[in-house]
């Protein structure tokens, strides 16, 4: 879970057409404690706002006038390059899979249907930040992604949704389920994303299971902890943590 400090950390950028939905956004947004919002309600001045502010979130409207949110990605994509991440949260009444593959093309990360929830938007937007700090190259800023494909969008939402599992979880301190969770968001992840990004997830499987391991009373919970944990990390390549997992499970 997220610390107050780390969540007042995300800059976004909010571009939609119509000043009530942006209004609503903002307001949203700025109730859930993210302090630095940048709005604008002319497609047209977002690729400038964009260098300006340097967001590390986006919350795009697709269907907008001169210019639609497909044309913002494609003017983003030259700016930060073909292979570089692009955080998009799309906004969108439609629920056509050609649409919503166009915009993955494009480099969009997430979808919220119109009207959405509150709950919703504040769970979306706070997902794709935590994505941002976990998947960005540490010295570009940007993961390089694999071309997405019609039959990854399922697994797209899949690996979201998984995530979320896996934080649910680990907050309530449920270590197991979380490592299952995180498994199969690495599952998924090496498939629609990258296997780099597939090893981060089973980095924090592994991670799951030594929390069970550390936390347990049971001799039997704490062996397949440390056990599973070493192949978690082996799986990783991660063989320093996976060789201490393994001796630590060794020792029972």
């Amino acid at each position: 879970m997220l610390t107050p400090q780390e969540i007042t950390k995300g800059r976004i950028l909010i571009v939609d057409d119509t000043e009530s939905h942006v209004l609503l956004l903002r307001k949203i947004l700025k109730g859930a404690g993210y302090l630095s919002v940048a709005t604008t309600t002319n497609p047209e001045e977002a690729v400038d706002l964009y260098k300006e502010f340097q967001p590390d979130l986006i919350v795009l409207d697709l269907h907008m006038r001169p210019i639609d949110g497909f044309q913002i990605l494609d003017q983003l994509k030259v700016i930060e390059g073909e292979d570089s991440y692009v955080p998009a949260l799309m906004m969108t009444a439609l629920n056509d899979p050609d649409v919503l593959l166009r915009a993955l093309e494009r480099g969009a990360r997430d979808f919220l249907n119109k009207p959405f929830e509150p709950a919703a938007l504040k769970r979306s937007v706070r997902q794709q930040l935590r994505w941002r700090r976990l998947l960005a190259d540490e010295r570009a800023g940007v993961v390089p992604v694999a071309e997405p494909r019609a039959a990854a969008i399922p697994d797209a939402a899949n690996l979201a949704n998984f995530i979320e599992i896996a934080e649910v979880a680990e907050e309530r301190n449920a270590y197991d389920d979380a490592a299952e969770a995180y498994a199969r968001a690495a599952e998924i992840a090496a498939s629609v994303v990258n296997p780099d990004v597939g090893n981060k997830f089973l980095r924090l499987c592994g991670k799951m299971y030594l929390l069970l391991a550390e936390s347990a009373s049971d001799p039997a919970v704490v062996q397949r902890g440390y056990t599973r944990a070493a192949r978690a990390f082996l799986a990783a390549g991660n063989l320093s943590l996976a060789t201490s997992s393994d001796r630590l499970a060794r020792s029972l």
